[in-house]
């Protein structure tokens, strides 16, 4: 496309986006939210001290995964809060992420808000995009191993994938620790202090301190393989962007991500973000009407010429898998040019 047919695709959106909210397809429902959030806040409470109660071998592993399942959900709502998905009111919203996620998961809401930005605003672009560079390996064909464990696990970095989540949430805990620390972020540091008594201290003064310990870990590992295979099939493998490219809003967001055929049941599991597309391009559009508006994205995708790319879940690990494969064969890096930023603004 020329540099002409690229506004024009842009202007194309913009118009496709105005009648979707003259559709009332962008309109919050914060009763829900507020139901929702109470449930699933309840239901991790009972399965996490279920779990520390458990005196069989069954009963502890449905326990922790039930209560990994409310943490993602809560982390899902969090996500919402943080595009102003729930409330007019940002501190409403503020106030909901931290309760989903800095007092549940422990990742500061604050610290996640700031990366999850930066994504959006340039998804699986290097150098611009903090979820396209990793310690465990590398993502993309310009990515080069840092040190020599990271030259190790990149080689089988496709088998050690797996592995590597069970560690991710707590990876993730560190990182907003750092942002709380430097960034000196009051609200952050008062949920994190909550997270550790609620769930580490106030249980140790009932149960064994080795359980408790042996039971967060549990948990947090079953949250982090949750939360980073939802990641990985969405992005790892779809296209990547030099920094310096000029590629407009719309081919970036629909090129970098990659939709999951999931059904209803599907749509529960990765929270409505199964329409990764849809979301990238509309990222304040409330997630569940993502499946509503998905039909007319595809459409117009169709009419311009841009590829959308929907597969099984299955098919996407598959695609990690293969990605990650041919870059495990130690590929030198093209470089390292970060260049003028990409064109187009995100409209969160």
């Amino acid at each position: 496309m020329n540099e002409g047919s690229e506004k024009t695709l842009d202007d194309a959106f913009r118009e496709f986006r105005d009648d979707l909210r003259g559709r009332k397809c962008f309109e919050r429902a914060p009763a829900v939210y507020f139901l929702l959030t109470g449930l699933w806040v309840a239901t991790f409470i009972v399965a996490y001290f279920s779990s520390l109660a458990s005196t069989g071998l069954v009963t502890l592993i449905v326990s922790v995964a039930l209560a990994s399942v409310c943490a993602v959900q809560l982390a899902y709502v969090a996500h919402d809060a943080g595009h102003g998905h729930i409330s007019r009111h940002g501190l409403v919203n503020k106030l909901l992420g931290h309760l989903a996620l800095t007092l549940t998961s422990g990742y500061a809401f604050s610290s996640w808000t700031r990366s999850h930005d930066q994504h959006h605003r340039r998804p699986n672009v290097v150098g611009l995009d903090p979820d396209v560079e990793t310690d465990w390996g590398v993502l993309h064909d310009w990515a080069r191993p840092r040190t020599w464990a990271q030259r190790l696990t990149t080689r089988v970095q496709h088998w050690v994938i797996l592995p590597y989540y069970t560690v991710h949430l707590f990876e993730l805990r560190l990182r907003g620790l750092r942002d709380v620390v430097a960034l000196r972020l009051r609200a952050d540091a008062l949920g994190l202090a909550l997270h550790v008594v609620g769930l580490l201290v106030l249980p140790a003064l009932v149960f064994p301190v080795g359980r408790v310990i042996a039971c967060y870990v549990a948990l947090s590992a079953a949250s982090g393989v949750y939360y980073g295979l939802i990641f990985a099939v969405n992005h790892i493998g779809a296209k990547y962007f030099l920094a310096h490219e000029p590629v407009p809003f719309v081919p970036l967001q629909v090129l970098s991500s990659r939709n999951i055929l999931a059904g209803r049941f599907g749509d529960f599991v990765m929270g409505g973000l199964n329409f990764q597309i849809e979301h990238h391009l509309m990222p304040r559009l409330p997630r569940f009407r993502l499946r509503g508006v998905s039909r007319p994205v595809r459409e117009f995708c169709a009419r311009h010429a841009l590829h959308y790319e929907s597969v099984r879940f299955t098919e996407g690990l598959v695609a990690v898998f293969r990605h990650l494969r041919r870059l495990s064969g130690g590929r030198k890096g093209l470089g390292d040019d970060r260049g003028s930023a990409v064109d187009g603004a995100s409209d969160r």
